[in-house]
């Protein structure tokens, strides 16, 4: 299994914990995370040597039984909160937003810190980026130097006013 990146917006708040905990419960109730390493796998698995597509698909069997399992002695339901999501996924993680679980001025494992005031120069060549700067930056260049587990935030401008916090991480096993 390989790490994830993945980004996220949400409405501008002030205070980014509050956007984060709005942030979550949405990606929660869509069902939008899991692990997308399989799903990618899935595409490139035909050109594989055979004995690789054994491997993968023993692999995949696997978890597949196992997800099963977890889903019969859920009662046939699906996680009913947050955390239990995340504590489903163990440490292989959710590959999303769910694996980060508050916001802070540093970073530290399962935290969102704020992208520098030099990264955003950087990246988007202003302190002020608009969604068409990240857009031309590229979705996920603001993870290129995140630590696992990680995710940056900033503020995405619309006409000099904050519009949207940007939430850009890398998550999962």
């Amino acid at each position: 299994m390989a790490a994830s990146g993945w980004h996220y917006t949400t409405d501008y708040d002030n205070d980014a914990n509050v956007a984060l905990r709005v942030l979550r419960r949405r990606v929660f109730e869509s069902g939008d995370y899991g692990d997308h390493h399989w799903s990618n796998l899935r595409h490139s698995f035909w050109s594989m040597p055979l004995l690789i597509k054994l491997v993968v698909g023993v692999s995949s069997l696997f978890v597949a039984a196992q997800e099963v399992i977890q889903w019969v002695a859920r009662g046939g339901r699906g996680p009913r909160s947050i955390e239990e999501a995340v504590d489903l996924a163990r440490e292989s993680g959710t590959h999303s937003i769910l694996d980060i679980d508050r916001c802070s001025q540093t970073p530290d494992f399962g935290v969102a810190f704020p992208l520098s005031f030099a990264r955003r120069r950087e990246l988007f060549g202003t302190d002020k980026p608009t969604l068409q700067d990240w857009e031309s930056a590229g979705w996920l260049a603001p993870a290129a130097k995140l630590q696992r587990w990680t995710a940056v935030y900033f503020t995405i401008y619309e006409d000099g006013n904050p519009a949207q916090l940007a939430f850009v991480g890398v998550s999962g096993d």
